[in-house]
């Protein structure tokens, strides 16, 4: 009879490690004024994709270079990257400009918006 008495204790024990651990899993506490920053990553991301766009780009050099004349279709992925590569350089200059909108005079938020309509008309 001890057995039973030793397996009935040990399941109502489990029962209760897991009733903890449910409890648990239900209060997650948020620390306040948390920030979360992604520009990390982001600046990872982008020298990942020139690093593949440069090993892409230098592959169609080369066939190029031995005479090899590109199809429509492979011209047309080279202008892609291209693209890309413009696209992804703009976009690394402007998040390594740490400007604050805030801290500018009156004039120079005229400006930044005139660059910035410009830029926009331009695409």
């Amino acid at each position: 009879m001890s057995n039973s008495t030793d397996d009935k204790e040990f399941q109502k024990e489990a029962r209760l490690d897991n009733t903890t651990r449910r409890e648990k899993k239900r209060h997650i506490v948020v620390p306040p004024n948390v920030k979360v920053s992604r520009a990390p990553q982001l600046l990872a991301l982008i020298d990942d994709a020139f690093s593949i766009i440069g090993a892409e780009l230098t592959r169609y050099k080369s066939k190029t270079t031995k005479g090899m004349a590109l199809d429509a279709k492979e011209a047309r992925i080279v202008q892609g990257y291209v693209d890309s590569l413009t696209k992804m350089h703009r976009e690394a200059r402007e998040s390594q400009k740490p400007e604050q909108l805030q801290h500018l005079s009156d004039e120079e938020l005229l400006e930044l918006a005139k660059q910035s309509i410009q830029e926009q008309d331009d695409e």
